[in-house]
């Protein structure tokens, strides 16, 4: 076996082409190569910084140095546009990607490895396309010999010597300590002194995304047709319901994932495409309207005037039926439906959502939820109201919050003894108290400047969640907060700008560190206040700041 570094892939690695070559050239390749995953790099020359990072770099004491780029999913490329596609969105050139590694990292060792620049090894690049089994074409700099399909992940021990040897024929073999040096080069250790931006990094890397727990969960009853997944903020039902539809797929099943918030059906998407999974995915009221017309029938949604219970009305109640009446029409039916966030869905719902699946009585139909996190107001009892019987499979170990975070989670829910995989203390929860508006104005500014300028935190990282739209916070009048602008959205920040999301709005997405506005103290916050304060604080990975303004309604 090579030998691997990392030793295995992080869970959080969103390609599926990645685990497989992973797995496939540590099975295939003897103990002589080195296998370096995910290499990031940076250049520079005249030009500024030119940055990259290599899939898989792969070192052999005879053989040399190949860098290898790896895309899963529906891959293709235009030779008018001179683009590269996933679907439909475009993706950088692999070709060049490997290309540029090879010279690039070539240079480094070359550079920084005396003995390496004497033996002169040969280096080249590959690109792998683990779940293609042709290609149709190629242009000038795309000889198929360094493509590595389907069929060629099968003999890699040949096909990797092979591909170097088209390069430059091997040499007699790099000197044991020279192959070290260059494994240490690329592969350093040493000790930096930290400040809050370090302390993040370490602190995220040593979170969990998948447990024992979890994985037990999937193995034992996936195979079960209808299944009720329950599990507290934190315990990672998202990115099981990610990783169940994934295996889904893989078996051939048609799925569709679904779920209530927009930025969260967003997400969910995204990361669907980046690990080459090819399901459908829906917030519910954008799957109403997609059924809707495309069976023939009118989606008239209430216009920008109306108010209150007539809004109510249509996305709760006349969306859905529309649906159901338009289903009959719809030609789109599921091997499987995932729903996240269940407990956001009417009772009424479901019976359209079961419509949508080939076979009521065997189709995969799995729901995750937390009735602790239910805004809306429909939970009645211990849950909401499911087409599903029987007990839930329980999550009780918590993969996302910090120690300290968690701790106060518990204490608002009434739940104690979370459990826990691994996970670093973190700092405790920071609570500002302010008098009023400007209070909570100055106190934002504060934060931030500490965070960025102080601790060296990158803007991305941070998120106020507040319970007053953008438009109606203390923020809105003037969002420029020193060199930092403040913008409603969930996701996606520019470079320069902090998001502001609801919390209803930011519900099912998460972020290393979360400032909480206009939330009532915990002390003093009735049921309905602690629950939103519960589904705030969750968001929360790293750091969890509460800006209490003491002055408020709810404070006094």
């Amino acid at each position: 076996m090579a030998r691997m570094i990392p030793n295995s892939v992080s869970p959080d690695t969103p390609s599926q082409a990645e685990f497989d070559l992973f797995r496939d050239l540590d099975a295939a390749l003897d103990d002589e190569f080195v296998v370096f995953h995910s290499m990031p790099w940076l250049a520079s020359d005249q030009r500024g910084f030119q940055e990259g990072e290599c899939d898989f770099l792969v070192l052999h004491p005879r053989f040399g140095l190949l860098s290898i780029e790896t895309k899963s999913g529906r891959i293709r490329y235009d030779g008018k546009l001179q683009q590269w596609f996933r679907g439909t969105t475009r993706i950088k050139d692999p070709f060049q990607q490997a290309s540029k590694s090879k010279f690039h990292l070539n240079g480094v060792l070359t550079d920084g490895v005396p003995g390496w620049r004497r033996a002169n090894p040969p280096y080249g690049h590959a690109v792998s396309f683990p779940h293609a089994d042709h290609v149709p074409g190629a242009r000038p700099d795309m000889n198929l010999q360094i493509v590595l399909l389907r069929e060629d992940h099968k003999q890699l021990e040949l096909r990797v010597p092979e591909i170097l040897s088209g390069f430059r024929p091997p040499i007699d073999s790099l000197d044991s300590n020279v192959m070290e040096a260059a494994v240490d080069h690329l592969a350093p250790q040493f000790q930096l002194v930290s400040n809050l931006s370090g302390d993040l990094d370490e602190e995220y890397d040593s979170l969990c995304r998948m447990t024992a727990q979890q994985i037990a969960f999937m193995s034992g009853n996936l195979d079960q047709h209808r299944v009720l997944v329950e599990g507290c903020a934190g315990s990672g039902k998202t990115m099981l319901a990610l990783e169940s539809a994934a295996r889904l797929y893989r078996a051939g099943a048609r799925v569709l994932m679904l779920c209530y918030n927009i930025p969260l059906s967003q997400w969910l998407a995204e990361l669907a495409a980046e690990r080459g999974i090819e399901v459908d995915v829906f917030h519910f009221h954008e799957l109403c309207r997609r059924v809707v017309e495309n069976g023939g029938l009118r989606f008239n949604e209430p216009s920008g005037g109306a108010q209150g219970s007539a809004v109510s009305e249509f996305w709760d109640n006349e969306a859905p039926s529309l649906m159901d009446q338009a289903l009959a029409d719809y030609p789109d039916r599921y091997d499987a439906i995932l729903v996240d966030e269940g407990q956001d869905f009417c009772w009424h719902w479901w019976e359209p959502i079961e419509h949508l699946l080939k076979d009521v009585d065997a189709s995969h139909l799995a729901i995750f939820y937390d009735p602790r996190q239910d805004l809306w107001g429909r939970t009645e009892g211990d849950r909401p109201e499911f087409p599903i019987k029987g007990e839930p499979f329980r999550l009780s170990v918590n993969c996302r919050n910090t120690r300290a975070i968690a701790g106060m989670l518990g204490e608002l829910i009434g739940t104690h003894g979370t459990e826990f995989s691994g996970h670093p203390e973190g700092e405790s929860p920071e609570e500002i108290r302010v008098e009023d508006e400007a209070g909570e104005r100055e106190a934002i500014r504060k934060l931030l400047h500490r965070l960025v300028q102080e601790e060296r935190v990158d803007p991305s990282r941070i998120v106020i969640v507040g319970t007053r739209r953008f438009e109606n916070s203390v923020l809105a009048e003037n969002p420029q907060i020193g060199a930092l602008n403040v913008v409603a959205r969930e996701r996606d920040p520019k470079p320069g700008e902090v998001r502001y999301a609801t919390v209803f709005r930011f519900k099912g997405l998460e972020d290393d560190c979360v400032i909480l506005l206009g939330f009532a103290d915990p002390q003093s916050a009735d049921d309905e206040e602690r629950k939103r304060l519960y589904v705030a604080a969750s968001r929360a990975r790293l750091r969890l700041f509460l800006v209490i303004r003491e002055d408020s309604p709810t404070n006094r």
